[in-house]
């Protein structure tokens, strides 16, 4: 692939995830926390999977299914914390994103793949 093709692609990616995350604040904060939860939950995973070459494109989508279960626990354990023990929401935050880490590249470490 020409190094013109993989900057216009770098560039792409990273307008649209930073598009998906200002769109997920100026809803939470503007319209409704709910809305800006369906808008957050765009499932960039699939949308990423544009930008990945056709020969891996299988392997990449095999693979986050499996950071799917990993996020769903995460995020479990985050409203549970945030909602049941009324942990600080940074704490919470951080908590479920090492957790997310750990199973995510626990799994990657043991299973040999995601």
């Amino acid at each position: 692939m020409p190094q013109t093709m993989v900057v216009k692609d770098l560039i792409s990616a990273f307008l649209m995830g930073g598009f998906i995350i200002a769109g997920v604040k100026f809803l939470a904060m503007e319209v409704n926390p709910s809305v800006a939860a369906v808008f957050g939950a765009i499932p960039i995973g699939m949308i990423s999977s544009n930008f990945i070459t056709d020969n891996k494109v299988e392997h990449y989508v095999q693979s986050y299914v499996g950071v799917i279960f990993m996020l769903l626990i995460a995020a479990i354990v985050y409203y549970v914390l945030l909602k049941k023990y009324e942990v600080n929401r940074y704490i919470a935050f951080g908590v479920s994103l090492t957790l997310w880490a750990i199973l995510s590249f626990g799994r990657l470490h043991f299973v040999g793949k995601l």
